[in-house]
């Protein structure tokens, strides 16, 4: 990227280096998926407070969303299982390790 091989590139956050200007461009929701059966399903409003004590199914770790997840987890009080991790969910599939 330094070299001036690429004039913009498109990445999830967070994407360090000092000869790089990063912005921001947009936010995507993340939405929490339940059973139907599930007791927070039936609320109108899940607060993080709801979030407390509950276990979290996210992608693999090779996924920018799996730190993300872990990383809600332990600021609201979840624990992310890994028992199970997703595979086969439409995501990107890029772990940040620097520019080339």
């Amino acid at each position: 990227m330094s070299s001036g091989l690429h004039d913009v590139v498109l990445g999830q956050l967070p994407v360090v280096g000092s000869e790089l200007v990063v912005d921001r461009l947009f936010r995507e929701p993340l939405y929490l998926a339940l059973a139907v059966d599930h007791p927070l399903a039936g609320r109108e409003k899940i607060t993080t407070k709801d979030l407390e004590g509950l276990g979290m199914l996210t992608l693999s770790p090779q996924y920018h969303l799996h730190d993300h997840i872990g990383a809600l987890c332990d600021e609201y009080g979840s624990m992310m299982l890994r028992d199970y991790e997703g595979t086969s969910l439409d995501a990107p599939f890029a772990r940040w390790s620097g520019w080339a």
